[in-house]
């Protein structure tokens, strides 16, 4: 399990850091399980994904769009998260950009960005 899960309730977010060699299994289970309650998903008004510590990102376009669908079900029960990837490699921002195509239904606000400074600034800029 290359990825940690941490919950920052008081002020509604959750971050997934990945690290090492992150497949497919990885991205799907990461996202059920922060996505596996409605009341955790209800209260969420942030999530970042961090990709800084990846080894190498061994993910197929067929799980950004299965993950794309996830977020579109899981945005049946809050439509109001703002969702920040960081993706330093150009394999990893090509791959958030598709996930981010993928969801464009769910109605959030989503970024895609190389570095933590430029996710700090965008979820200050996106935060309602």
């Amino acid at each position: 399990m290359p990825y940690e899960i941490t919950y920052l309730e008081t002020d509604g977010g959750v971050y997934t850091k990945y690290y090492g060699i992150v497949t497919d299994s990885d991205i799907i289970n990461s996202m059920k399980e922060r996505f596996s309650s409605d009341d955790k998903v209800s209260s969420y008004r942030y999530a970042i994904t961090d990709c800084t510590d990846v080894k190498k990102f061994d993910v197929s376009p067929e799980v950004m769009k299965e993950s794309g669908k996830i977020s579109k079900k899981v945005s049946n029960i809050n439509k109001n998260i703002a969702v920040v990837a960081i993706m330093p490699t150009d394999l990893e921002f090509g791959m958030g950009r598709m996930w981010q195509a993928y969801s464009y239904e769910t109605g959030w606000k989503t970024g895609i960005v190389r570095d933590k400074d430029e996710a700090e600034v965008w979820l200050k800029e996106n935060l309602e």
